[in-house]
C-alpha cells in the first residue's frame, strides 16, 4: 500500500508498506500523520503462490485477485464527517482485539454488508491484525 499527497500528480509515495498474507481477517493499519489529504492505494504483490496463504489454505472467493488487479484507492483526510467519526470509533474499539478473533457479524454490520452470498463466504470469526 502507498500513501501519497493527493494533489501532487507525480508525487513520490510518502509511505509504502507491505503486509504479509494472513488470510481472512480485519487488518488495522496505522497511517502517517494527515496534514493534507492523502491518496491511499492498496494493491497486491503476488508471487508464484498467489492463491495460497501460509499453511496451504486456498483463498477461495478471492483467488482471482492478482498483481494485475487494479488498486483500491481511497482519500484520507484529517477531519471527516460525523459518519466517518462513528466508523473511526468502531475501528479504534476493534484495535483492542489485536491478535484475537471477533464475530464477523460485527464487521458486516459496521460495513452494512447484508448480501447472503457475501455472508456465506466469510468465516463466522475473523482475526484482527494490527500493523
Amino acid at each position: 500500500m502507498e500513501f501519497t499527497p493527493y494533489q501532487a500528480k507525480s508525487a513520490t509515495p510518502r509511505s509504502e508498506r507491505r503486509l504479509p498474507l494472513r488470510g481472512a481477517g480485519l487488518y488495522l493499519v496505522s497511517v502517517p500523520e494527515i496534514s493534507q489529504p492523502l491518496k491511499w492505494e492498496s494493491y497486491y504483490k503476488c508471487g508464484s503462490n498467489a492463491a495460497k496463504i501460509p499453511g496451504g489454505d486456498e483463498l477461495g472467493t478471492f483467488s482471482f485477485v492478482g498483481q494485475d488487479s487494479p488498486p483500491a484507492v481511497s482519500l484520507l483526510v484529517a477531519e471527516g464527517t460525523a459518519e466517518d467519526q462513528k466508523f473511526m470509533r468502531s475501528l479504534q474499539a476493534y484495535a483492542k482485539s489485536c491478535n484475537q478473533a471477533i464475530a464477523s457479524s460485527e464487521i458486516m454490520s459496521l460495513l452494512a454488508i447484508d448480501s447472503k452470498a457475501t455472508i456465506d463466504e466469510i468465516p463466522q470469526r475473523l482475526s484482527v491484525f494490527c500493523d
